[in-house]
């Protein structure tokens, strides 16, 4: 599973801009005057009280993020079930794991509040059975035992109520941010449209005159997030259409198990949810926050988005560009990672580059390459083209090379314990791309090889660690920088393939503190939360084997006991 919390820097107050004004005019002033002692030492003065008050904007804007997320974790969830004859193993399923549900997710995002609804539908023509509607309660006990009263009743035609009950759940009183229906079924709704002959009373469609345009409408108006669980193939189909009658996004899922997965399945669902809210956690005055399932908190677009299109299949034809790859220095002992990463031009190369990118993220899109010599590798570049200078690459080639030099650190430190942990460290390149003008000719890109494997996320930046893919050598990874560094850094949002005996990662994110004359929060771009961001990773942390082998200390309260015994390493 996925997740990275997006850090917006937000604009600053007129109140910090007319400072930092003033601080920039009598800096200029001070440059074109003579150089003195007296001069450097004013000069000194004025660099030391921008970066406080940059800092302090900074720290301002992550506690404002940070909020922003607790308040996505407000979740408003309606389980919307088909209640006919078929369907008691699925409900018998809801009120018997509905607990442990909810616990999972806890122990993932603490500061969860969740309420329950249950609206369980028939058919049309079961009168005072038609419905079964629990309104939204932050009582477990109320909603087992209300489930508990649910009982299948079967019907005359294969056919369900499926408007009817969609619509019993869009007239409940949604109130959190975070809002979710989670839809059973095992048969298709009325209108031979939606299902493959399947036996109909009502062929011509919702006898109630429903329509799914307005319904999914209506569900995209409210800001409700829709999973539908497939529970056999009769229903995909009417999933299919419904797909096509509207602009919302509806996540299909699988279960096929005999309900065995529940618990996951609806945890993955929550978390997803809970990632993809924006509109209802963004601050007044300019500030906002994106979750997502592939990235980790990153500016708000200040330029011209960049024009692209998609293009998911493997290219037969590449564009030839000459460009310059910049040289990077690796820290080699633990005072380099005080220190800024040397990053300067280096050669001139040859690279072959795809027309169209096969992937985006939230910031950036990836377009597929090869080297002269033919190895294939990842081209990687900001989809806002304010971020097209060479300052915002850096900060991601720096955040590379320190999380490669600690992989490798580590490595030595748990050697015989799990699998190892290697960095992919990508490149600066810089390109002229001749189709351009001039002045948008030079572009900025970081390469990489490309990675064989199925792509997973391990955790986020913001504490969030996925169940589904669950290692422990990678939890105790991020545990271990922040000790090995005495406090001062933390790699985190870890991300890639598992390739044998190693967790081959790309993208990591990096938590740093200033520390004495070090620099810390102005390092590592918009995904460095930090000492918050430390904070959140050890509020869902608890040491397992890998952490307790290397005798690291326990920190925090971490409440991932059910997950500490995994032999997943």
């Amino acid at each position: 599973m996925l997740f990275t919390v997006i850090f917006v820097l937000a604009k600053t107050t007129s109140k910090t801009r007319r400072k930092l004004e003033e601080i920039k005019a009598e800096n200029e002033k001070l440059k074109a005057g003579k150089t003195t002692s007296a001069t450097c030492e004013a000069l000194k003065k004025l660099e030391s009280e921008n970066k406080e008050l940059m800092v302090r904007e900074r720290k301002k804007d992550i506690a404002r993020i940070l909020d922003g997320f607790k308040k996505a974790q407000r979740v408003d969830l309606c389980f919307l079930v088909d209640c006919t004859g078929s369907m008691a193993p699925c409900i018998e399923a809801v009120k018997s794991k509905i607990h442990t549900f909810v616990n999972q997710v806890k122990m993932i995002y603490p500061d969860l509040k969740i309420r329950l609804s249950f609206v369980g539908y028939r058919d049309v023509d079961l009168g005072a059975d038609r419905f079964a509607i629990l309104p939204f309660t932050d009582s477990l006990s109320d909603f087992e035992s209300f489930v508990r009263g649910v009982s299948p009743i079967a019907n005359g035609d294969p056919c369900e109520d499926v408007f009817g009950g969609i619509d019993e759940a869009l007239k409940l009183r949604w109130e959190f941010p975070t809002r979710i229906v989670v839809h059973f079924a095992d048969a298709p709704c009325h209108g031979r449209e939606f299902s493959d002959g399947y036996p109909d009373n009502y062929p011509d469609g919702d006898p109630n005159g429903l329509s799914i345009e307005s319904l999914l409408g209506d569900m995209l108006s409210k800001e409700i997030q829709y999973w539908f669980v497939h529970l056999t193939d009769l229903t995909r189909k009417m999933l299919m259409v419904f797909k096509s009658r509207t602009s919302l996004t509806i996540n299909e899922v699988e279960m096929s198990d005999g309900f065995e997965s529940m618990v996951d399945t609806l945890t993955v669902t929550v978390c997803k949810s809970i990632m993809t809210v924006d509109k209802a956690t963004r601050p007044k005055g300019g500030r906002h926050v994106v979750f997502s399932d592939l990235s980790a908190i990153s500016e708000t677009s200040v330029g011209s988005p960049l024009e692209y299109v998609i293009v998911s299949e493997y290219p037969k034809t590449f564009r030839s560009l000459d460009a310059i790859v910049y040289k990077c220095t690796i820290p080699n002992s633990q005072r380099d990672l005080h220190k800024n990463v040397l990053i300067e031009r280096g050669s001139n190369v040859l690279i072959k580059m795809a027309e169209n990118p096969f992937a985006e993220g939230v910031s950036r899109v990836a377009y597929y390459g090869q080297q002269k010599s033919g190895g294939k590798i990842v081209l990687k570049e900001f989809k806002d083209t304010a971020k097209n200078t060479l300052r915002y690459y850096q900060e991601l080639i720096e955040t590379s090379a320190v999380a490669y030099y600690l992989g490798k650190k580590f490595n030595k430190a748990a050697e015989g314990v799990g699998k190892g942990v290697s960095f992919i460290l990508p490149q600066l390149i810089e390109i002229k791309d001749p189709k351009k003008t001039p002045s948008k000719a030079t572009s900025f890109f970081c390469i990489e090889p490309q990675i064989e494997g199925e792509y997973k996320k391990f955790n986020n930046n913001y504490g969030y660690v996925s169940d589904e893919d669950y290692h422990q050598t990678l939890n105790a990874f991020s545990h271990w920088t922040y000790q090995y560094t005495g406090g001062y850094m933390m790699v985190v949002d870890l991300q890639g393939v598992v390739d044998g005996a190693h967790f081959r990662l790309t993208d990591p994110a990096i938590h740093c503190e200033s520390s004495g004359s070090s620099s810390g929060l102005e390092r590592f771009g918009n995904t460095n939360l930090g000492k918050a961001g430390m904070k959140e990773f050890f509020r869902t942390h608890s040491c397992n084997k890998v952490c307790m082998s290397l005798a690291l200390e326990r920190i925090g309260s971490g409440t991932r006991s059910h997950i500490v015994t995994s032999t997943m390493m």
